[in-house]
């Protein structure tokens, strides 16, 4: 499969960076920091679970709220 305008595979687009870096052409100055919230109290599927229980109570009020305001 190919991607993007320089028709280059994903391996190949990262080969071609660790080229242009090695000519001193590019650098990767780019910070990644991870936060993993994987088997903890508040973990990113607890939250998760939290906020579509929340949205659908939202939901349902306004839903409510129209219907009601409908009847007027």
């Amino acid at each position: 499969m190919v991607d993007g305008i320089a028709c280059l595979i994903s391996e190949e687009v990262r080969y071609a960076l660790y080229d242009l870096k090695r000519l001193g052409i590019a650098s990767n100055d780019i910070a990644l920091t991870a936060f993993p919230h994987v088997g903890v109290k508040n973990s990113f599927l607890n939250r998760l679970t939290e906020e579509k229980e929340l949205e659908t109570v939202l939901i349902d009020y306004l839903r409510e709220c129209l219907i009601t305001r409908q009847r007027r």
